[in-house]
């Protein structure tokens, strides 16, 4: 299973950034590749991405809305879709072949020193922030509450996520 996932992993690197380029010294000859193979393999990564959906289990979006000053502002469910200054967006995800995400919902441990249900807010308005982003792109957005969803739907043009906890407790117990 290990052998699987790390194949998979590599195959989505390469269908995402092509072939690598050979460096070269200023004295060398550019060398031959054998481009053929190359595309060989291209073509069967690129192949096995249509059959096998590419999950990444842990994106910080909503978190990152706020540490950034951009949650719930005017526009911010825009942001799931091309995000410049951010680590995820809809473009660079499906051009990388990534077809779901688990949407984190961090709460930072300093929240454990706030008063009792601050952090559960907190968690509570991350949560919307993702039923927000689905409801404003369902072309683009879907969610997955369970893992069967992201299989089952795989053959639809949506894009699955999930949310899960991370860190933090959010209860305040």
């Amino acid at each position: 299973m290990l052998k699987q996932t790390l194949l998979l992993l590599l195959l989505s690197v390469i269908a995402a950034t092509g072939t690598a380029q050979q460096p070269r010294t200023p004295n060398s000859k550019p060398k031959t590749q054998n481009s053929k193979s190359e595309a060989h393999y291209l073509q069967q990564a690129r192949r096995i991405l249509k059959n096998t959906p590419i999950i990444d289990t842990h994106i910080d979006f909503p978190w990152s809305l706020v540490e950034r000053e951009e949650d719930f502002k005017p526009g911010y469910t825009a942001l799931a879709l091309n995000h410049p200054g951010g680590d995820f967006d809809y473009i660079r995800a499906k051009k990388g072949g990534l077809y779901g995400a688990f949407m984190s919902i961090y709460i930072p441990a300093s929240y454990q020193k706030e008063p009792l249900g601050t952090a559960k807010a907190v968690a509570d308005s991350l949560i919307d922030m993702v039923h927000a982003i689905a409801a404003a792109y369902p072309d683009k957005f879907a969610l997955a509450p369970k893992s069967a969803d992201i299989e089952r739907n795989f053959k639809k043009a949506s894009f699955r996520y999930r949310w899960v906890w991370k860190t933090g407790r959010p209860s305040q117990r």
